[in-house]
This record gives structure tokens, sequence and C-alpha cells, in this order.
């Protein structure tokens, strides 16, 4: 009940964050302000969280400071936009590079889809041991099982915006997926109703999305250059 009490009358995290909305402000320099703001408010009412708020927002000071340059320091915080996009740069090469072996191996004959699963949580590290879970109850559908065979992704956590975002935040996960038959065969409809109803069961919410771009169909990676 303290818990609660505390977090009724503390400002929350999304709601300190809420300028992120403008993308000309999600920064690596505009969150560690955002994040020193998170423990000033939070220092009398939750101080570990203060304490972890403060030194996220140090780390995150010093690598926006540290230039544009490859060389210099990395933060390597989860949350560091600088950071991050670094690390998908990364992925999608070296996924993209994964892909065109396999499909030019005819071991992808229907191509690859962009899988969003997405969970809202109160506290990031719920979302993800949450998203683990129902992620892996997802793929022993037996629907899920003849849509996708296979895939690679990764996990992130955002703030959640906007009127309904206090205290929540959205955890997800973008992965490439590898599938079982053609797009236009999936019934994304019954694979979005089978990932709220095992989210509905833990007494959460959250999205689903499947789709494939022209740049994820087969004849993409055999036509496109070497």
């Amino acid at each position: 009940m303290s818990n609660g009490s505390r977090a009724a009358h503390a400002p929350t995290i999304p709601d300190l964050l809420e300028s992120l909305n403008d993308k000309s402000q999600c920064a690596t320099s505009a969150l560690a302000s955002r994040l020193s703001q998170v423990a000033e408010h939070l220092r009398d009412s939750d101080q570990e969280t203060a304490w972890r708020m403060k030194r996220a927002g140090s780390r995150l000071s010093r690598c926006a400071h540290a230039g544009l340059g490859r060389a210099g320091y990395r933060c390597g915080t989860a949350c560091c936009p600088r950071c991050e996009y670094q690390r998908a740069r990364r992925y999608q090469r070296e996924i993209a590079l994964k892909m065109r072996e396999r499909a030019r191996r005819g071991a992808a004959p229907f191509g690859f889809a962009l899988l969003t699963l997405t969970v809202s949580s109160a506290r990031p590290a719920d979302g993800f041991h949450l998203l683990k879970r129902s992620r892996a109850d997802f793929a022993r559908r037996r629907a899920v099982g003849r849509a996708i065979v296979g895939g690679k992704g990764q996990v992130h956590a955002d703030p959640a915006r906007g009127a309904d975002a206090a205290d929540v935040w959205n955890v997800h996960l973008h992965a490439i997926v590898e599938l079982g038959c053609p797009f236009k065969s999936v019934n994304t409809s019954a694979l979005g109703m089978a990932w709220a109803e095992i989210l509905a069961a833990s007494g959460a919410r959250g999205n689903f999305d499947l789709a494939q771009e022209d740049n994820l169909k087969a004849e993409y990676f055999l036509d496109g250059p070497a």
C-alpha cells in the first residue's frame, strides 16, 4: 500500500518525460536532463530509484558530450538514444546479411516480416519478464507456428506518452521473422487476438503487429544487389 501511495503522489517518470514527444528533444542530452529531474522529484519518496535515475542521467550526459564521432566514450545504457542508434545500425547490417543468405539458398521461400509485440507495465523489469513469458506462450500457438518459423529481434522499453501514460512503460519486441507461408495467407487478426488473450490471462494489455513490406519479400533478396 505504501508503494501505491507514493506512486499516486509523486510525479511519474512518463509525466516528467512528456516533452520527449517532440522528436527534436529525443536526444541523449535531453533524456539525461529529464532523468536528473526524475531523480530530484523522487529523492524524498524513493531514494533507491532516485539514485539509479541520477546515475543513469550522469552516464547519458557524459555520452552526449563525447561528440558525434565513432571514437570516444559510449555509456552503453539501454535507454541512450545515441548508443541505441549505433546498436540498431549494427543489428540491421547483420540481420540483412543473414536474410539475404537464407533467401538465396531457398531457405526462406515466403520471405520475412516485421513482428512487433508490446506489453504495458508499471515497471520496465516487470514488463521484460512478462514479455518473455508471453512470447514463449505465443510461439507455442499452432497458428503462430504455421505462420512464423523463426526470427531474431531486440527488446526495448520506452516511457508511454499521452494522457493515459501515468506510471506506464511500453516494453516491446521488434523482430524480423521468417514466414512459413505466404504473408497473404496469414490471419493477422487471429494472431493479434491470441496475443491479447495471453496478456489478458496475466491481467496485462499490449499490442500486436505483423507486416511485410516489399523489402522483406524473398524476391527482394534474390533480385537485389549482392
